[in-house]
């Protein structure tokens, strides 16, 4: 289910690196700029609505997929924590778009392969001991376990400071 959703905001993300690199490439930063709010504010609104929607699907999502009541109890936990990696992941995958449109994507990768592997990795492995830890920590760290608070997304807010690095939308290198 989290894969097949968060291929919308990943079509979009890539939509907009198209966009936006033509926009830049063609030297109108402003446009470029309108763009990526117009479909920031999209891809926020698709995003919360189907993660919303998974919410109060519950019950019959996981009927879909199992009978047993361990299985359902277990599921039930974790609901909650899904849907808000549902916004993470969807605004994330959106923002790697934005990275790639702007030239950023080596940023971007550096930061998902620290927060991920170097500072993730460890902190689910030594701070997370049963699925419901997992399911807990993933949404509150966001994509990006380094930013250990009650944010969100902390990755995204990652992302919209690489990317704000081109002042002007031109990069400053």
């Amino acid at each position: 289910l989290l894969p097949l959703l968060t291929m919308i905001p990943f079509g979009l993300g890539i939509g907009l690196a198209n966009g936006v690199g033509n926009l830049l490439g063609a030297g109108k930063p402003q446009e470029a700029w309108r763009l990526t709010q117009a479909a920031g504010t999209l891809t926020l609104v698709v995003v919360v609505s189907y993660a919303t929607i998974v919410l109060l699907c519950q019950k019959l999502v996981i009927h879909q997929y199992t009978d047993d009541p361990e299985v359902e109890a277990g599921a039930s936990q974790i609901w909650l924590f899904l849907s808000l990696d549902l916004v993470c992941d969807g605004t994330f995958m959106f923002m790697t778009g934005l990275c790639r449109g702007v030239g950023v994507q080596n940023r971007s990768a550096a930061c998902v392969f620290i927060c991920l592997w170097v500072i993730g990795l460890p902190t689910i492995a030594f701070g997370a001991h049963s699925v419901l830890g997992i399911w807990r920590t993933l949404p509150r760290l966001g994509p990006c376990p380094s930013c250990r608070n009650s944010d969100p997304a902390p990755a995204v807010k990652l992302h919209v400071c690489l990317v704000t690095g081109c002042r002007g939308w031109h990069w400053q290198g």
